[in-house]
């Protein structure tokens, strides 16, 4: 089977690289939609942002008393009175914002501008990566071709007969030990980049790459 080269595998991991960013990248914005848009209502509405803080300020207390006291003390059904009373304010307040058009158009532009922010932050991941798999990729061509270098077969045969003897040199010598560190290094490279970039992977596998 014909050996893949660099260049291929670093294509390859290029590719894999930008799916699982924009993988990522979109399960991030469906898990965080509705939360964005109630920030941004918060934002926009400083009535509505009173009311979220009260109601969680209320749930604090709330909280605090039941375990200090238990569920049943007359003290903490009186907190538990007051946060669902605030979360109603909240939620009746939230209602109104959604239906008030002035309210809608401020949340609006500030949704653009938030997922502007994050194309310009998935852009900056993606190209600081490639900064790093890049440099990877050209440390690894200049370390294999000094290993070619100084490893080829017939120059490295000639300088052992020049410097330790035809004979004895030439019974220790194994013209095929670059080709099989080259394949070794070409198995390996991509699982030591994936190691420097994301951390130790499990079972020392591409674990962020795989499946492909």
């Amino acid at each position: 089977m014909k050996p893949v080269s660099l260049n291929h595998t670093m294509i390859q991991m290029s590719q894999r690289l930008d799916a699982y960013l924009d993988a990522r990248d979109a399960e991030i914005r469906q898990e965080e939609s509705g939360q964005d848009e109630e920030r941004a209502l918060r934002a926009v509405d400083s009535l509505l942002a009173h009311l979220h803080k009260q109601a969680l300020d209320a749930e604090i207390h709330f909280k605090r008393l039941e375990k200090q006291r238990g569920a049943k003390d007359p003290m903490a059904q009186i907190a538990a009175d007051m946060m669902d009373s605030a979360k109603s304010a909240y939620l009746t307040r939230l209602l109104e914002a959604r239906e008030d058009d002035a309210v809608q158009a401020a949340v609006k532009a500030m949704l653009v501008r938030l997922d502007e922010e994050r194309e310009a932050e998935l852009a900056a991941t993606k190209q600081k990566f490639w900064d790093r798999l890049n440099a990877f990729h050209l440390r690894m061509r200049r370390q294999m071709e000094a290993e070619q270098n100084t490893h080829d077969p017939f120059m490295a045969f000639m300088a052992m007969m020049m410097l330790n003897g035809v004979t004895a040199n030439a019974q220790a010598y194994n013209p095929f030990d670059a080709i099989q560190k080259q394949r070794r290094r070409q198995r390996s490279f991509a699982a030591a980049f994936a190691e420097a970039s994301f951390g130790p992977q499990p079972g020392g596998s591409m674990s962020v790459f795989a499946g492909s």
